[in-house]
């Protein structure tokens, strides 16, 4: 199942609202499709959100800093465990220090490494938390200290 069939298979079991953002909507917007190497499209919720996949096909997994959503018969590409589990711990070292985000990681690692389940062609569902009146990412998320006010995220329809 390509990118944007995943996506027109999720869009029904929302409930609440949602936006494209990165790589999808740069795509969507410049190219008015998506981008032909991505495989996946970044989607950001609000924290009321819900997301009911129990009379859908697709399946999610909890990662280290989204949730991912996929088709279970899509292509599986394993990744490198500890690379992965490393860069999830990056934004929590604000002045990178490899050393010590070695000596932190190391320890941990086996009991917090996720083997991931997700296939290619998936989505990253980013939730958005209300911080006083404005919106932002979970802290351990990489683009952390962004933020948005309500005027900022008013949704527009670009597509049909």
């Amino acid at each position: 199942m390509d990118l944007l069939k995943v996506l027109e298979t999720l869009i029904p079991c929302i409930k609440g609202k949602w936006f494209l953002g990165d790589g999808g909507l740069l795509g969507l917007i410049r190219e008015g499709k998506l981008l032909d190497f991505d495989n996946d499209i970044d989607l950001y919720v609000f924290e009321d959100t819900e997301i009911d996949l129990s009379s859908s096909v697709l399946e999610e997994q909890d990662y280290y800093l989204c949730k991912k959503i996929y088709h279970p018969n899509n292509e599986y590409k394993p990744c490198h465990l500890w690379n992965t589990y490393i860069s999830s711990l990056k934004p929590s070292f604000p002045h990178y220090d490899q050393r010590r985000l070695f000596e932190y990681a190391s320890p941990r690692y086996p009991t917090e490494k996720i083997i991931h389940k997700f296939t290619e062609n998936h989505i990253d569902i980013f939730t958005l938390y209300k911080n006083g009146d404005k919106w932002q990412l979970p802290e351990n998320v990489s683009i952390m200290g962004t933020y948005y006010t309500d005027n900022d995220l008013e949704l527009k329809k670009i597509m049909t």
